[in-house]
């Protein structure tokens, strides 16, 4: 996967011993918290669609714009991704 040699997005890991499967997660989150339109394409072409889906849901955190843009774009109600019953539980002590 071309994704993973992007040495400004995976900028802390070591590019030789990122595995595609074992750290899709990792993989996933990283790509729509700093991707590129392009490095987004790329995830969508080498991962199914249940497999993302899966991912976002299990994300601790995504900014709410990111949020939002996910929850809408893949069809997940926000009470089942995890970032987002995470900050109802602990909102920011200014709102």
């Amino acid at each position: 996967m071309e994704l993973l040699k992007d040495k400004t997005l995976f900028w802390e890991a070591n590019l030789d011993t990122i595995d595609a499967e074992k750290n899709k997660q990792y993989i996933i989150e990283r790509v729509f918290e700093r991707g590129t339109s392009k490095n987004i394409k790329e995830l969508l072409y080498f991962y199914d669609i249940n497999t993302i889906k899966q991912a976002i849901k299990q994300a601790r955190w995504f900014d709410a714009k990111t949020m939002y843009f996910l929850s809408v774009y893949f069809d997940i109600p926000l009470e089942q991704m995890r970032c987002y019953t995470q900050r109802q539980l602990s909102p920011a002590p200014w709102a």
